[in-house]
């Protein structure tokens, strides 16, 4: 039976650690310095890894620093050397574990560790796409001990990514509806971490670690309002207009594809899940999402003039739409496509949630369709967004798969819950178009902005964008149900 942490002597904890350092990888991100610390608190050696050994002021002091980039295998061996525990965590901005993780861990075997306690994800063994499956994959498939913690969502991502947006506009500009999330410090996960690296009956063991409160992000503004004495708003933004935020902030493309991906479980509820681990493991209640708040207060604190300036852009952002409104017609619009990658990280979470429980939350906009490749006899399982007109479906796509629909073929959906039979054929010629366009825009009209068609008050779709659009690959499919 293992104890909790309240319940060993530190030197009870120091006797399953050698001497050898215990090698920390990120050790500049807000986990990995916070496990440093808490080892080093505790006199175990710790050798901290990270990209740049010299240009961060946050390694932690008495540690050993370490050169480790992913992107260069010729760092593995001298940073495991002599090391025989690691704390594991995947860089964001790595998502092909095969070429990038699994030799540094292969590497880590090689060189005798005994143990790897990795930083994994809320629902990893659920969701076999994500990057942090695959890596707990690779380490069952090892040799060595293994140590899962699958985190839910760090509340410092509130005061580290999205600190900007809440210290200089007063917003939270997240796309994740009106799901809860079950925050967590990262102090409490790296407790936890310490407690597997430190102390023996952890190997093998996968912990889910929660706060002990799942929060939609309406309260979490409501609670920053209240430390803070000044309103915060949630903006609940669209994937489209936060991708564009992202971006426009400097947000590498990738970076974002996996932020909207991370946001979209949680708009469908995949990140309110709450378990009692941290309080079993540590013998203490989670810290709340108000004591991080509280603690943190300052870096939210804004300057005054940044904060002004913000503020008049905003406005004078919001006059300048305005004023721009009745010329709309006059002005084709941008074409505002999701970028590849976006779907890249998307489309394997819509596949999965779709046939879950959870596809009630969704199911009135978005399906999944089973069309079979006419030459290759494939079957393509594409998530898609639909609007339904009395018993007509139709959707709008540019994928080169929709040419195995043309003069109509069967199809399955995956609509509101249950398998639907049904008749697909492809519109792409300019008036078929006009007509699909005029039919279903009206009830869609994200979908114009998709297209770049404008629409008048008449639900009259514009030629000249039409011909536009139609000739840059979009077309539309019309689906009728087998009755």
């Amino acid at each position: 039976m293992i104890r909790s942490t309240a319940t060993l002597t530190g030197s009870e904890r120091r006797s399953h650690v050698s001497e050898a350092p215990i090698l920390v990888t990120g050790a500049t991100g807000n986990v990995g310095v916070e496990v440093a610390r808490q080892l080093l608190a505790m006199g175990v050696r710790v050798r901290a890894a990270g990209r740049d050994p010299v240009g961060s002021d946050r390694y932690p002091t008495g540690a050993e620093i370490m050169p480790l980039d992913f992107d260069q295998r010729g760092t593995f061996a001298k940073a495991v050397r002599g090391v025989e525990r690691v704390f594991l965590m995947r860089p964001p901005a790595i998502s092909d574990t095969k070429r990038y993780i699994d030799p540094f861990i292969d590497i880590c075997r090689a060189a005798g560790v005994k143990q790897i306690v990795f930083l994994s994800l809320l629902g990893a063994e659920r969701m076999s796409f994500v990057p942090h499956a695959k890596i707990e994959a690779h380490l069952r498939d090892s040799t060595m001990e293994w140590t899962m913690l699958r985190a839910s969502f760090f509340m410092q991502n509130l005061s580290t990514t999205h600190r900007a947006e809440i210290r200089d506009q007063d917003e939270i500009i997240v796309p994740a509806g009106c799901g809860k999330t079950s925050f967590i410090d990262v102090r409490d996960i790296a407790a936890v971490a310490v407690k597997a690296l430190t102390e023996p009956g952890h190997g093998g063991k996968a912990y889910t670690l929660t706060g002990a409160e799942a929060l939609d992000y309406d309260e979490v503004a409501a609670t920053l309002s209240e430390v803070l004495g000044r309103q915060i708003r949630y903006t609940n933004p669209s994937l489209l207009a936060f991708l564009r935020y992202q971006l426009g902030h400097g947000t590498p493309l990738g970076m974002a594809a996996v932020m909207a991906g991370i946001y979209t479980t949680t708009r469908f509820g995949l990140g309110a899940q709450m378990t009692d681990e941290v309080q079993r493991l540590l013998g203490r209640p989670p810290i709340s999402f108000r004591q991080f708040a509280e603690v943190n207060r300052e870096v939210w604190l804004p300057d005054n003039s940044a904060t002004a300036s913000n503020r008049d852009t905003r406005s004078n952002t919001m006059t300048q739409s305005a004023n721009t409104t009745t010329s709309q017609q006059q002005t084709p619009p941008q074409r505002r496509e999701p970028p590849k990658a976006l779907f890249a990280v998307l489309n394997p979470i819509m596949k999965t949630t779709i046939r879950s429980p959870l596809h009630g939350a969704f199911s009135k906009s978005l399906m999944t369709m089973t069309v079979t490749g006419r030459k290759s006899g494939r079957r393509y399982v594409i998530p898609i967004g639909y609007t339904q007109i009395g018993d007509t479906i139709y959707c709008g796509t540019k994928g080169g798969w929709y040419k195995n629909l043309r003069g109509g073929a069967p199809v399955m959906l995956r609509l509101r819950g249950r398998d639907v039979p049904a008749t697909g054929r492809i519109i792409e010629d300019q008036e078929g178009l006009i007509e699909a366009y005029r039919t279903f825009l009206p009830k869609a009209p994200h979908y114009a902005g998709i297209l770049g068609v404008r629409v008048d008050e008449h639900g009259e779709p514009n030629a000249e964008d039409v011909t536009s659009a139609r000739a840059d690959g979009h077309v539309v499919i019309e689906i009728t149900p087998n009755k």
